[in-house]
């Protein structure tokens, strides 16, 4: 509430107490939250994994959300875990082939955190390509701590994907926000919470709607 920018920094804490957590424990969880969005109306609930980030615990996630949800999401290029923090080529070469193939059986989705302190242009193109050679469809978080030219440039090559735009949009400029209303996009989503975090300077947001009716915005300065 207080303005600080979101960095990225929790993701490493909740990856250490869900390796320890049991499956039971996870399955709990997961019930009470889906208890709680379907006392509040909702009625589709996507499941990311990204907080195992090895392998059995990638798969392992990816089991238990498929028992909740269609919506299934792997996310195992969420960061680099910290035993592979001096080899990213290795974790990247883990979760194009072993990790994926354990996760795609059970997943719908393959996303990637192309961004500041997780994974570069080059690295998310790496591993949507093998997602999608596994046939995955495919989501980026990109540009959420900083423009890495993640938002247009993952349009560029995946002209069937969705652009998470909760992550793309707080940090984008306007004319990324021009290439990717141009390009084979289906939709962009803007996060609530990127909305109203306090930020200077302008907040680009992508119009949710059918790739015949992709419009752009450009959000009142804050």
């Amino acid at each position: 509430m207080s303005g600080t920018p979101y960095d990225g920094g929790g993701i490493a804490r909740t990856v250490a107490s869900t390796r320890v957590a049991s499956s039971d424990e996870l399955r709990r969880s997961t019930a009470q939250r889906l208890r709680e969005l379907r006392a509040g109306g909702v009625t589709t609930v996507e499941i990311k994994s990204g907080y195992a980030l090895n392998v059995d615990g990638e798969s392992r996630l990816i089991d238990i959300a498929s028992e909740f949800s269609d919506e299934v999401t792997f996310l195992g290029a969420h960061v680099v875990p910290e035993e592979y923090v001096k080899d990213r080529e290795g974790y990247v070469s883990l979760v194009r082939g072993s990790m994926l193939q354990a996760c795609a059986p059970h997943s719908k989705w393959a996303d990637v955190f192309c961004d500041h302190g997780a994974f570069d242009v080059d690295e998310s193109r790496a591993i949507l390509t093998s997602a999608r050679a596994a046939g995955l469809q495919l989501r980026v978080h990109g540009n959420q701590l900083g423009r890495t030219g993640g938002s247009p440039s993952r349009s560029k090559w995946t002209p069937r994907a969705w652009i998470t735009a909760r992550s793309s949009v707080t940090t984008t400029s306007i004319n990324s926000v021009r290439q990717i209303r141009w390009l084979h996009c289906c939709r962009v989503r803007i996060s609530r919470r990127a909305r109203t975090i306090r930020r200077r300077g302008a907040c680009a947001t992508v119009a949710p709607s059918s790739p015949s009716r992709r419009t752009a915005t450009r959000a009142r300065r804050t």
